[in-house]
């Protein structure tokens, strides 16, 4: 539910997963019915998730199992078919952020000091 009290709701959409042993992409095609122009759309992406948004009306968050280029290589509103279509070119593994260092605090021991000679 956004401020003004409306219910967004998650609009119908396909993701395929294309390899064609150069560049991996992502597609993404979101219908999205009573839109008229790309100018109504928000769209925010970040390496692990798209985020597409009608202020008012729809809302998708979608998280992506593979980390993609933040500029999507296509992104367009197809007014005949009230539908945005996006293609992200998925990062190589080189390139790919490195997860973060897990790091343990040491344990204390607890209870009574050792003997010692």
């Amino acid at each position: 539910m956004n401020s003004d009290g409306l219910i967004e709701q998650v609009p119908q959409y396909v993701l395929n997963h294309h390899d064609d042993g150069k560049t991996e992409k992502l597609s993404l095609t979101v219908l999205l019915p009573g839109v008229a122009s790309a100018a109504e759309l928000d769209v925010r992406v970040e390496p692990k998730r798209v985020c597409v948004r009608v202020p008012g009306r729809y809302k998708l968050e979608l998280p992506l199992d593979v980390p993609v280029d933040e500029k999507p290589e296509l992104l367009r509103f197809v007014k005949k078919k009230n539908t945005l279509k996006a293609e992200f070119i998925v990062l190589p593994e080189a390139s790919r952020p490195a997860a973060p260092p897990t790091t343990r605090a040491p344990s204390a021991s607890r209870g009574a000091p050792e003997a010692r000679p």
